[in-house]
């Protein structure tokens, strides 16, 4: 298992958009999150346009410490 940098990881959308602004980095997120932070940070975003349909998959074997997480109701 690769385990994350916490180093490369944000906790917000501003945080993602303002690294972006500043730095080498990507993040990927909603347009609707980018439209909530796009007037607090100091660069200018461009929005692709395209579409795309993400389905995503987990398998987890029984008793996996990460089911709670992936079943949160």
């Amino acid at each position: 298992m690769i385990a994350p940098d916490p180093k490369n990881i944000v906790n917000t959308s501003l945080e993602g958009v303002q690294r972006v602004c500043d730095s080498k980095y990507a993040f990927w997120t909603s347009i609707e999150a980018v439209k909530q932070v796009g007037d607090a940070v100091d660069c200018s975003i461009a929005f692709l346009k395209y579409r795309y349909s993400l389905n995503l998959a987990m398998i987890l074997t029984s008793g996996s410490p990460y089911r709670s997480l992936i079943n949160y109701q």
